[in-house]
């Protein structure tokens, strides 16, 4: 079994989640560049005992943290705050990194790879409410099918301003993904 852990998972709180599963294996090999991949089966039992292991309290805390909101979006456009442009060096940049972690095929979708990379550059993605993307994603349509068409996720990008103060972007994740007839995940994401 071979087992691949983000190097930025303390950073982003998922090492509290993923210790337990590292706790148990005896014989993996980790690799600091990517994240944790499973052979066929195993993540199922995998998440089911790490999960069992995890206090009750710890994931309704994390969660919750998770979804309060970062900023209000009403306030933001249409009569309220001008939405601001991203830092366009930072962009660039993170389009190349969103690039190389979403090339290829993949075992599962790598969107705490692509949170991290967009954390890099300053850039938090989140949903209409206004809380934190973290990359919750459903759907295994199979590729070239009409349901794959309607899997996909947008996120607003919110970067810190002068002030140290949330400002929303006018810069949206997009991903898109679909499952090949192998298993494996094909995801198009971009930012614009």
């Amino acid at each position: 079994m071979r087992y691949h852990v983000s190097p930025n998972a303390k950073k982003y709180d998922f090492e509290r989640f993923r210790i337990t599963v590292k706790a148990d294996i005896d014989d993996a090999i980790f690799d600091d560049d990517y994240n944790i991949e499973f052979e066929p089966g195993e993540l199922e039992k995998a998440r089911q005992e790490a999960v069992a292991k995890i206090p009750s309290k710890d994931i309704i805390e994390y969660y919750k943290e998770m979804s309060q909101p970062l900023v209000n979006l009403e306030e933001w456009g249409k009569g309220g705050k001008r939405l601001i442009a991203a830092n366009p060096s930072a962009k660039r940049r993170a389009s190349k990194k969103i690039h190389e972690v979403t090339k290829g095929w993949h075992v599962g979708i790598p969107t705490d790879r692509i949170v991290a990379v967009l954390a890099e550059e300053g850039f938090t993605p989140i949903l209409e409410d206004g809380s934190r993307w973290i990359g919750v994603v459903a759907g295994d349509a199979e590729c070239g099918s009409e349901e794959a068409r309607e899997q996909y996720s947008n996120a607003r990008l919110i970067q810190k301003n002068e002030e140290g103060k949330w400002a929303v972007t006018t810069t949206v994740l997009h991903m898109q993904w679909c499952k090949m007839p192998s298993g494996k995940y094909e995801v198009v994401c971009y930012i614009s």
